[in-house]
């Protein structure tokens, strides 16, 4: 069975009111056979809540044996997230491809491949490279979005999921800024759909997505929450 949460194990988790609404008013109507307590597949609350949401509901939706699939899948939509925007960095800055090489980095460390003294390196340039970013909003975000997407990369499991959401916010950021100002909006909304489009194919496991994370259906901690307070 697919990453999966339950009504019961929202309520557990302290899901926001916001968050948890939105996602029973959509169970309710889809599934209404779905008990209090029936599993539902993580990917559906794509269908009714946000980005962010649906995150920090992968971050519990795995325990024991499969924490590393989790923060791998994490780290991996992360850099989705962040690559997506890089040519907006790369327009203002097409020489400095330490934005590349970091995610780069950030991707085979998901996978057990990178050194230590890559991530040293890739850490630092993160750094010298968002701040000769400054200047432009669109830039500084792409690479605030790469940043993050590499932070994830070093951090453990349980901050995976926060550095994967400021990738995600800071790559709609960049999407904005980069479009004239009456398009702002509709750019930013595009971008945070086409990352909800992606975290739904990551938990659905269909083909072309980064990973998969499967969940034994009986595991304590399978699918503790949608939203966060």
């Amino acid at each position: 069975m697919w990453a999966c949460t339950s009504l019961a194990r929202l309520k557990q988790a302290q899901a926001c009111a916001e968050g948890f609404a939105k996602f029973k008013r959509h169970i309710k109507k889809t599934l209404p056979f779905v008990g209090e307590e029936d599993p539902v597949p993580l990917a559906v609350a794509c269908q009714s809540n946000d980005v962010s949401d649906v995150l920090w509901g992968l971050r519990h939706a795995s325990c024991e044996p499969y924490n590393d699939a989790r923060q791998r899948v994490l780290r991996e939509l992360a850099c989705d997230f962040a690559e997506r925007v890089l040519e907006i960095f790369e327009r203002r800055h097409p020489d400095d491809k330490r934005p590349r090489q970091c995610i780069e980095v950030a991707r085979r460390f998901a996978r057990g491949e990178a050194t230590d003294e890559e991530r040293r390196q890739a850490r630092a340039d993160a750094s010298a490279s968002a701040a000769s970013a400054s200047a432009a909003a669109a830039a500084a975000y792409a690479a605030y979005a790469y940043a993050s997407a590499y932070a994830s990369a070093a951090a453990d499991a349980y901050a995976a999921y926060a550095y994967a959401s400021d990738a995600a916010a800071a790559a709609a950021a960049a999407a904005a800024y980069a479009s004239a100002y009456a398009s702002a909006s509709a750019a930013r909304r595009t971008e945070r759909q086409w990352q909800l489009d992606r975290l739904a194919a990551v938990l659905r496991g269909e083909g072309g997505a980064t990973t998969s994370l499967e969940v034994a259906p009986n595991s304590p901690d399978a699918g503790e929450g949608i939203g966060h307070e």
